[in-house]
């Protein structure tokens, strides 16, 4: 059986897999990591939903998974 993409999986399972969330803003570019404070059971098309940019208040934002990096490798930094 072969395992749906973390982005597609609920919150409680990408932390268990390692990975953490960006939010993306669409109108500023801005995106930066986010407190890992979620129901077990949210996905992160429903978390996008509720939230907006701090930076400019825009309600267009994304939530993207970011995998867990490799064995010595880095986080993506931030950016905006």
């Amino acid at each position: 059986m072969t395992l749906p993409p973390l982005s597609d999986r609920p919150f409680g399972e990408i932390v268990e897999a390692g990975g953490r969330l960006m939010l993306r803003c669409a109108s500023c570019g801005r995106l930066r990591y986010m407190r890992q404070t979620f129901p077990a059971d949210a996905r992160p098309a429903e978390i996008a939903r509720t939230l907006a940019c701090h930076r400019c208040l825009s309600r267009d934002v994304a939530v993207v998974v970011v995998p867990p990096p490799a064995p010595g490798g880095r986080w993506p930094a931030e950016e905006g």
